[in-house]
């Protein structure tokens, strides 16, 4: 029998066991050596702060449903967000891996799991596992920078320098962005992003974000506010510190926000894309 974590609150895991799966004709047996988790959004799930209904992909909305109660006590939520392991069976379809490859994979924290070939990445010899289970949040960064259009000489802010933010801030210093300013409250994290190459940090909890972000860019704001911290004062004080016309990238998972967020002061004023 295999074995997974699932959570059943947001603080109680719990094993379980399942029955060994067999790959399909295009799917791949992967036993997990190493794994990672994606702090933000799983913890959006096992909160339930994530949950917004089921998402209409015609619509491209959220539509309300009615919560189904369920006789089973609670619902276990699957955690884990990438692994890798050693290829241990391929279906009849699968040209491209054999067994004893070791690929990484979107899965959760499971002994065996059957992702279809085209879901898995062949590690090259030289890379290591720590590298392979940071795609994920490297593919979130590159999407920020992307979406923010982050070119040469840009002043960047990025606020929450979580994994995924450390990613930012090394992309947008590739992309020739200048200066690069981080956003946190935690020390260890504002010392890693000077480490990745930002050239200020600040600890929004102890200065004014938003003016502090207009003073080191002369005044003029960041052109790109790239957010992953999913905190309401976060994006209020990127609405603050971005200049007139740039872009906010709102990349975060965060819960609604509440009372006090106020788009009618410099966002209504300085009128940035979001």
């Amino acid at each position: 029998m295999a074995r997974e974590i699932v959570a059943l609150s947001p603080d109680k895991l719990e094993i379980r066991e399942f029955e060994d799966p067999v790959p399909a004709d295009d799917e791949v047996l992967v036993r997990s050596a190493y794994g990672a988790a994606k702090h933000g959004t799983e913890m959006a799930a096992v909160k339930g702060y994530g949950r917004r209904g089921r998402f209409d992909p015609d619509l491209q909305l959220f539509v309300r449903e009615e919560q189904q109660e369920s006789d089973d006590g609670p619902r276990a939520i699957r955690v884990g967000n990438m692994i890798v392991g050693r290829v241990e069976g391929v279906g009849s379809g699968v040209e491209k891996l054999a067994v004893g490859d070791t690929v990484a994979v979107h899965a959760s924290f499971r002994d065996l799991v059957t992702p279809r070939e085209s879901r898995c990445w062949k590690l090259e010899s030289g890379l290591s596992w720590k590298s392979a289970v940071c795609i994920d949040p490297a593919d979130f960064a590159m999407g920020a920078v992307r979406d923010g259009q982050v070119r040469i000489g840009d002043a960047v802010a990025v606020f929450g320098l979580g994994a995924i933010g450390l990613f930012v801030v090394q992309m947008a210093k590739l992309s020739g962005a200048c200066p690069i300013i981080g956003l946190d409250p935690l020390a260890n994290r504002r010392e890693a992003a000077i480490a990745c190459g930002a050239d200020s940090v600040i600890d929004p909890t102890q200065r004014d974000a938003g003016l502090e972000i207009k003073l080191a860019t002369g005044n003029r704001g960041a052109d790109v506010v790239i957010d992953y911290s999913g905190n309401m004062h976060a994006m209020q004080a990127a609405l603050r510190g971005v200049a007139f016309g740039g872009t906010v990238v709102s990349g975060a998972f965060p819960s609604p926000f509440g009372a006090g967020f106020d788009i009618g002061a410099e966002a209504h004023q300085n009128r940035p894309n979001i």
